[in-house]
């Protein structure tokens, strides 16, 4: 299939027919809104996950989950790992979970001291906030540094004096949802440094991974060679390139073999709470060769250089840096002075975005261009003649 048929069969996929499709992202809103909120994707599932989906349904295999799905599924998971990223990982070090959140919050509770705080470099994913009070634990959020033109980085120092009290894990989202940063080496080098003199877990959620674009590149903190990442965990999942978050399967790399006796005391098989279709289809992504993932990260670069210019040309005071990974813009509204940016425009626009406070950092939003190219130019249009 040709680029421009590639474009063509995403292109002609109509807000109406999204609607019928149902679910969450399209559901929750009045039928005027156009959605870009919830981190879903508006295309249709790759052959080889249809495929496995299929089978399943066709041979009935929707009973508990089994070592061997769980094995299978493992295997897969490093072998993307080793392609990808020239990360070795032992499958005997890979744990299925129901999802990230749910990962990284095990992680948390068992794997860091009882009691100690959880650091987190916001904005973040905000369901990180809720997951560490469920976890029991207090937590310390270090705001981002933002240089001109609106890169977000991490605040070293800010992260060394959180490091340097009693917090014993930090939770590293990279690519970092909401900003869209992919960090480089050298910036993980940093905190590896930063969490090894002072003795803290690094506990990485890379489930957008494998959503880089052209010049970037995704390290896995793992893979780093330091000692902080002998220690490291990371909690990965198909669910965001492939999508697939509601089949609930998602993995935990222990890089440290001493965390697998108490992780698996703690959980064992009867509430690990993964989902069997969910293995099989994760199994089914991590192994895909078809070509889709290509073709849709190609149409996403395409969206994510035509938000940009459009941005730039109807509101060229709004903040946003290009994304580097992910399929999420980061918006700064505050030139306009709106605090509540989503809200706004939900009212004024009909347009549904995630408000920047609920990441931690009011006057922005969250926008997510992985939907028909139309579709997202008839959001940017809707906002830039909203907008006061």
């Amino acid at each position: 299939m040709t680029d421009s048929e590639s474009s063509h069969r995403f292109d002609s996929i109509t807000a109406s027919e999204l609607r019928e499709r149902g679910g969450l992202k399209w559901g929750t809103h009045d039928p005027d809104v156009l959605p870009a909120w919830v981190a879903e994707m508006d295309f249709s599932i790759s052959p080889p996950v249809r495929d496995a989906l299929r089978d399943c349904a066709e041979r009935s295999i929707t009973g508990y989950p089994y070592p061997e799905a769980e094995l299978d599924m493992a295997e897969a998971a490093s072998e993307f790992q080793s392609a990808e990223y020239g990360w070795t990982v032992d499958p005997t070090a890979i744990r299925p979970v129901p999802d990230v959140v749910e990962g990284i919050r095990r992680a948390v509770m068992e794997l860091t001291p009882p009691g100690s705080p959880v650091v987190l470099h916001t904005p973040v994913y905000y369901p990180f906030f809720t997951m560490v009070d469920r976890a029991g634990r207090d937590q310390i959020r270090v705001p981002a540094k933002v240089e001109s033109g609106g890169r977000a980085t991490l605040d070293l120092d800010g992260l060394e004096r959180a490091f340097a009290g009693t917090a014993a894990g930090f939770v590293l989202c990279n690519p970092w949802n909401p900003t869209g940063r992919s960090f480089a080496r050298v910036e993980l080098i940093a905190v590896a440094d930063l969490a090894h003199r002072h003795g803290v877990r690094v506990i990485a959620d890379e489930i957008h991974g494998p959503l880089v674009y052209p010049g970037g590149i995704h390290t896995p903190f793992g893979s780093l060679d330091h000692p902080a990442a002998q220690t490291a965990v990371t909690v990965t999942a198909a669910s965001k390139m492939w999508n697939l978050p509601g089949l609930k399967c998602a993995q935990v790399i222990c890089n440290d073999p001493d965390d697998l006796m108490p992780w698996d005391a703690a959980f064992p098989d009867f509430v690990v709470g993964v989902a069997t279709p969910g293995l099989l289809a994760t199994t089914a992504a991590y192994r895909d060769r078809s070509g889709w993932r290509d073709e849709v990260l190609a149409y996403l670069g395409t969206n994510r250089t035509r938000l940009g210019d459009m941005v730039g040309e109807m509101m060229p005071d709004i903040g946003y840096h290009p994304t580097e990974g992910t399929y999420l813009a980061w918006l700064d509204f505050s030139p306009r002075g709106l605090d509540r940016p989503a809200e706004y425009l939900l009212k004024e626009a009909g347009v549904a975005l995630s408000e920047g406070e609920v990441f931690g950092t009011p006057g922005h939003a969250r926008l997510n261009f992985a939907t028909p190219t139309p579709i997202l130019e008839e959001i940017v249009t809707r906002i830039a003649k909203a907008l006061p």
